[in-house]
């Protein structure tokens, strides 16, 4: 999903541009991620599909759909988890908690940034640039619901969707494969037959089920995918906050980055003092262990 908007950031904003500043050391990599994804990994025969339970092509399918219904400039990570009913509800449910420090820090983050440049929402309404770059995402980028970001709230909504998507969401997802699919009941990449309807006695036995999940060869190879693609729990090369790249020089901008530097220690030393009290320590989010941008 990120790929078109790095396409799309390098073609329509220019580097002096705040939206480009704040959003490429984000995307960068997306798309050399990708190309090896699609060489590699998606198509027809690739590893997914020699391991994973797959309809031709309809997996591919499946993603387009989902990026043609995506409105970054509604995206909203507490609005989402109210709307499962899951925002308050569960305790102990570490990947919300952690996964709303985020985005509430990047989205605090990215208003402090755009303020700077963007007073009034007609500063954004009537910025070409930043219209272009939407429109091509609109029509180019498969985001056909896609609204066009007219005020300052709406950019800050845009411009945190992406950036959560490519750091904090990007390492919740990659850091949990492994430990979902390397006990392969607990998520089986096919089932070698129909999952029963009913429960025991009327359902499977115990036999019927081991028979249904896939045999050991298979497993091995589905891991060995996980493993190569997503394996590793070293820290992050380069964390969210680096910044190394100093693209912003504007004194208020480097003071918004520091705060943002000062909120992801903040939020790093709360989630070692929760994990010290648990039996499975929850580390996939801490702020050292998330990447700044998209990576293999």
């Amino acid at each position: 999903m990120m790929e078109p908007v790095a396409i799309a950031l390098l073609r329509n904003l220019p580097a002096v541009h705040p939206v480009h500043k704040l959003l490429v050391q984000h995307l960068r990599d997306a798309v050399a991620v990708n190309a090896i994804y699609r060489q590699h990994v998606l198509p027809d025969g690739g590893a997914l599909s020699e391991v994973l339970a797959l309809t031709k092509g309809l997996h591919l399918q499946y993603v387009a759909k989902i990026t043609n219904r995506t409105d970054l400039c509604n995206f909203d990570l507490e609005d989402d988890l109210h709307r499962l009913t899951v925002d308050d509800a569960l305790p102990g449910f570490w990947s919300r908690d952690d996964s709303l420090s985020h985005w509430n820090a990047i989205k605090v983050f990215v208003g402090d940034v755009i303020g700077v440049y963007y007073e009034t929402d007609s500063s954004v309404s009537s910025d070409k640039e930043l219209g272009e770059f939407a429109e091509d995402l609109r029509q180019n980028g498969g985001m056909a619901s896609l609204s066009l970001p007219r005020t300052v709230d709406q950019l800050i909504q845009f411009v945190s969707a992406i950036v959560y998507i490519c750091t904090a969401h990007q390492a919740l997802v990659s850091r949990g494969l492994l430990d979902t699919f390397a006990y392969c009941p607990n998520s089986p990449a096919c089932m070698m037959r129909p999952p029963p309807t009913s429960r025991h006695p009327n359902g499977y036995t115990e036999q019927q089920m081991k028979e249904m999940l896939p045999n050991p060869d298979h497993v091995e190879r589905f891991i060995s995918v996980v493993m190569l693609l997503f394996g590793g729990y070293k820290p992050a090369e380069v964390a969210l906050g680096s910044y190394r790249d100093r693209y912003f020089t504007e004194q208020p901008c480097l003071i918004a980055i520091e705060n943002f530097r000062s909120r992801l220690r903040q939020m790093s030393e709360k989630i070692r003092r929760r994990n010290a009290t648990l039996d499975c320590p929850f580390d996939y989010l801490l702020p050292e262990n998330v990447h700044e941008h998209f990576a293999v």
